[in-house]
């Protein structure tokens, strides 16, 4: 869902979001634009692969849909107001992801979080001083499944194939975990392995003074909490991996 307010289609976020998410190659996506007043946007949208739907929504009431995935929205924190960020909780699924465009300096994002009981996975800020804050719900994490990988042997595929066999998809999740190695097909591997199930993540941990990677670990807990796929540790911070298409032209 983006919440467009009453910002030109120009200027929303969404299209760049959707660029990532196509180059992923493994969703089909279905677009709500929550505008007051309605606008026709659809035919701003009309070049992206993606059912758009326009409503109208006043962001101090509820939001009329729930169970959405990403939440895409602008200056909701620079406002002062946690009634449109509660009410933007309250349409996202359990595992759904906020993605934030703010403009203000000083955000009070710790009384945010606390009263719509979110949680902050990242945070960037451009070079204009915007920031970007992506923020999902709190809940009780899933004990994983464990599976060491390591590119020097492939002894660990024949147990990974078994547990991705057998494991419940619905309560249980894998965890692909590789620790002291330089490099390692880990987001070709993944990529295989996600249009087979979605609840399978991976660990990438390449800094040497980094801690034995251990579930009962506060280090890991905190960053796997996130529900990111991709945890990757290296100089001291925590990121991800992707493939991107090169421009040969």
């Amino acid at each position: 869902m983006v919440v467009a307010g009453n910002r030109a289609a120009s200027s929303l976020l969404a299209p760049f979001v959707l660029d990532i998410i196509y180059d992923e190659t493994l969703f089909d996506i279905d677009l709500q634009i929550a505008a007051n007043p309605a606008s026709d946007y659809t035919t701003n949208f009309n070049q992206i692969n993606a059912n758009v739907n326009v409503v109208t929504w006043n962001a101090e009431n509820i939001y009329p849909a729930q169970n959405m995935h990403l939440i895409i929205a602008e200056e909701v924190l620079s406002d002062q107001s946690c009634t449109i960020l509660r009410n933007l909780t309250t349409a996202l699924r359990p595992n759904g992801f906020i993605l934030l465009e703010e403009t203000a300096a000083q955000l009070d994002l710790k009384t945010a979080l606390k009263e719509t009981d979110l949680m902050l996975v990242g945070k960037q800020i451009d070079s204009s001083g915007k920031s970007y804050l992506l923020l999902k719900k709190r809940r009780k994490r899933i004990e994983p499944i464990v599976i060491q990988i390591t590119g020097k042997d492939f002894s660990w595929l024949e147990n990974a194939k078994a547990v991705l066999k057998k494991f419940d998809r619905e309560s249980q999740e894998v965890l692909f975990v590789s620790q002291g190695e330089e490099s390692l097909g880990l987001t070709g591997f993944m990529t295989c392995i996600r249009r087979e199930t979605t609840n399978a993540r991976y660990v990438f941990i390449q800094d040497s003074n980094a801690p034995k990677f251990d579930l009962s670990s506060q280090f890991y807990v905190e960053q796997l909490d996130k529900e990111l796929t991709a945890n990757v540790l290296k100089g001291d911070q925590w990121g991800s991996y992707r493939h991107l298409q090169l421009d040969l032209h």
